[in-house]
């Protein structure tokens, strides 16, 4: 038996239930795609590849897999998807992009499952008819668990859209895989893959109506790394190793973390400044912030920390976070990427300290 979305009723039985405007009801249609989508990833129903809305309900098709509950140990790698109409990018490729460093995911038990040193394919969607080939345009690693997105600077009065053309997707855009993603040189095209007999049942083009991320089997996973021109190289491997000098605290080596810093520094104060701050560097007075910012009467205390990788992990003092919590006008903003394209990311007090945790403890110990 087949049945179309619309004949189904959903949105009519919904809409009479809650008396609901067709405006609202109208709103309703992406919870009803995803609805289905949940039941076809649960094997009770299956839909056929393309756009249009017929759902396929049992029996499944002959010839067709239902599909299987991801687990690690069926896992090959995952798929991440771009709609070049709701994020731009061709104009990320035209700022000399390279990286994608984040991308947005359903909170659920896929995402859940990412773990550093998955591989990730980096799908592009559309028609043959646009300007970017629909296709895979990367791939790379997560690099570290999905989390919800905390940057203050995404918040629903900014302004600024990012690379996003779609303002209510990215606000509604809250839950990210971090990733070390670099985009091929020379993409593969849908056209391609989809003749390839082993890539004949790849979730991505029989259910592309499905969220991110999408699963890619180990078989899968070979043949498209296959047709990309190989696996990608390792991630840049994190370490425990702790820096401290008079200017603070940093994972790795201490030249580097200084280097970092100084980037990060610069990046703040060019950030405050255009917001019409005056920047005052108090960073050797150990006074627990790094920057007094003051405009029109009002002081900030900006303690500034830099990153050189896409992820806002950073270590604070012991005397920066007697700061935060004793001081009204404390707040926290790093820097990302420090020693590239440099992204500010603003935390109030509250925020940074509900993120911390023991790191490290000093113990004056006596022999005696």
């Amino acid at each position: 038996m087949q049945i179309s979305a619309a004949q189904a009723g959903v949105l009519r039985m919904w809409a009479a239930d809650e008396s609901l405007s067709e405006g609202e009801r109208q709103g309703l249609r992406p919870l009803r795609q995803q609805i289905y989508d949940l039941l076809e990833e649960g094997g009770l129903i299956e839909k056929p590849p393309g756009q249009g809305s017929p759902v396929q309900v049992s029996p499944a098709w002959d010839g067709r897999a239902i599909l299987r509950k991801v687990t690690r140990e069926n896992l090959g790698a995952w798929m991440v998807k771009c709609n070049p109409s709701v994020w731009d990018l061709e104009g990320f490729l035209d700022d000399n992009g390279e990286v994608i460093d984040a991308w947005a995911v359903q909170e659920n038990y896929r995402s859940a499952l990412m773990m550093p040193g998955d591989v990730v394919f980096f799908w592009v969607t559309g028609t043959d008819r646009q300007a970017l080939t629909p296709g895979v345009w990367g791939v790379g690693h997560v690099v570290a668990p999905c989390d919800w997105d905390v940057r203050q600077d995404v918040a629903e009065d900014s302004a600024d859209n990012g690379y996003w053309l779609d303002r209510d997707a990215r606000l509604r855009a809250f839950y990210f895989a971090y990733l070390e993603l670099p985009l091929l040189d020379k993409p593969t095209p849908r056209a391609i893959i989809g003749t390839d007999p082993r890539l004949a049942k790849l979730e991505v083009l029989t259910s592309p109506q499905m969220g991110n991320p999408q699963y890619v089997s180990p078989s899968e996973a070979e043949a498209l790394l296959e047709l990309v021109g190989g696996p990608p190289a390792a991630p840049e491997t994190h370490t425990d190793k702790i820096a401290i000098d008079r200017f603070g605290a940093g994972f790795g080596d201490a030249l580097k973390n200084r280097v970092v810093e100084i980037s990060a520094m610069n990046a703040v104060t060019e950030y405050l400044q255009a917001k019409g701050w005056r920047c005052d560097d108090v960073s050797v007075q150990k006074c627990g912030w790094d920057i007094t910012a003051s405009r029109d009467g009002r002081e900030r205390h900006v303690e500034v920390k830099g990153v050189s990788g896409a992820i806002p992990t950073i270590l604070l003092t012991r005397n920066e976070v007697v700061t935060a919590q004793a001081d009204p006008d404390w707040c926290l903003i790093v820097v990302t990427q420090a020693l590239s394209k440099q992204a500010v990311h603003e935390f109030d007090a509250t925020a940074a300290i509900a993120a911390s945790e023991p790191y490290v403890y000093r113990a004056k110990l006596s022999r005696y």
